[in-house]
């Protein structure tokens, strides 16, 4: 799309906002800063897009880059920021990438929602973890979007389509791009399963190898990890359950997703251990309940914890007071 001009750009990447969904109110802000950004493109005597142009206007408009490094960009200033980058994706990779939305959901075909659904549930049946299952359903719904965009059917796939696909990950972490491409090749050969595709096109990805030496654990300093402690405010409800939470990460290694699944009878108080399947592997664990963490639990249950007969132990402090 790049020997398209700033108002054709424009008018693709509009329809491209009401095929996928997006409300009206969004639309109206959105075409509000297209044109300004095309008055400034045609004062400036530049016909096409380009991002450079486009942040020489963003940064005219709130002092962008300056803020951006004393770090006082405001949410407006963000949201013009993340026009100019949809525009410079959508002339780049003809889509609406994943990053601009939120619980948006952009497929329309009937077909292809039935088969995401069949994706999802063979995701459960296959054993992933919960976590695995969202990420995977998340990547294989951002490839039909994909598709759609350009107007191919699953069907008809080919090699040449994957690397397109692939082309959008750019900028993202080694790591982003590693799970996307497991995710996309997991629904690849769910596709082929069903006799969607009639070759097994997720061998056509390319692989991203895991060196052991590419990213180097990260790793807390004890003085650190007391400095944070110490800088929690425990004489509030919320600073009470936040201190609890971080010990039982940093003292008993509990993965994030697994402290907010604690329940009460994952506490055996009389032996003093804790007890719990680990969202991820699905193994059963027995920790020690240390002393310090113990107490920090105790104090946020009869201190700070809202009145409430969920059974999670952890529940957010805002309405409604629920699990996270």
């Amino acid at each position: 799309m790049e020997n398209l001009s700033i108002r054709e750009l424009v008018t693709l990447l509009e329809q491209e906002l009401i095929r996928v969904g997006y409300k009206d109110a969004t639309l109206n802000y959105y075409r509000d800063n297209w044109k300004r950004i095309i008055l400034y493109f045609d004062e400036s005597g530049e016909q096409f897009f380009s991002e450079t142009v486009a942040m020489q206007y963003v940064d005219g408009k709130c002092d962008f880059f300056a803020k951006e490094k004393a770090g006082l960009l405001t949410q407006s200033n963000i949201y013009l920021f993340r026009i100019v980058r949809m525009m410079g994706d959508f002339q780049q990779h003809g889509t609406v990438l994943r990053r601009y939305h939120r619980s948006l959901s952009r497929v329309n075909n009937s077909e292809n929602l039935a088969l995401l659904s069949g994706f999802q549930k063979h995701c459960q049946n296959s054993g992933y973890a919960i976590s695995t299952q969202k990420s995977y359903q998340r990547t294989a719904e951002n490839f039909v979007c994909f598709a759609e965009a350009h107007g191919l059917s699953l069907e008809s796939l080919t090699a040449e389509n994957l690397t397109a696909f692939v082309k959008t990950l750019m900028g993202y972490s080694y790591k982003m791009v590693e799970f996307v491409l497991c995710g996309t090749r997991a629904f690849l050969r769910f596709l082929r399963g069903e006799k969607v595709l009639t070759v097994d096109l997720s061998q056509s990805l390319p692989c991203m190898q895991a060196r052991k030496q590419t990213r180097i654990p990260s790793v807390r300093k004890k003085d650190d990890l007391l400095k944070l402690l110490a800088a929690i405010d425990r004489g509030n409800p919320s600073g009470k359950r936040d201190y609890a939470i971080i010990l039982l990460v940093t003292r008993l290694g509990l993965r994030c997703i697994d402290v907010k699944h604690l329940t009460f009878s994952n506490f055996n108080w009389n032996e003093n251990y804790l007890e719990l399947s680990q969202s991820k592997t699905k193994r059963p664990i027995r920790l020690p309940l240390l002393k310090d963490v113990g107490w920090a639990v105790i104090d946020y249950l009869q201190n700070g914890r809202p009145v409430s007969e969920s059974p999670y132990v952890f529940l957010r402090h805002i309405a409604p007071t629920e699990p996270f």
